[in-house]
């Protein structure tokens, strides 16, 4: 008969940061399927945004200064 092989501090250390990584790349891959798929409600608001202030743009009203933008050469191109 041999004598049973016991871990070492070491070895039981090694495996606990295994686990420990394990469990913190779970949480990210959770986090990320979350936010994968919130993407495509974010794209919508973000879309009807964009339309609002178009709309609003077209309606040629007076916007008080400290709203409006200060470069706005990105919308004649």
């Amino acid at each position: 008969m041999g004598i049973a092989e016991v871990p070492t501090v070491s070895e039981t250390s090694n495996v606990e940061d295994d686990q420990e990584q394990l469990e913190k790349l779970r949480l990210l891959k959770l986090k990320m399927e979350d936010n994968i798929a919130t993407l495509p409600k974010v794209l919508e608001r973000m879309n009807e945004s964009v339309a609002q202030c178009e709309k609003l743009e077209s309606l040629n009203v007076n916007i008080h200064p400290i709203f409006r933008r200060k470069d706005q050469s990105f919308l004649t191109s």
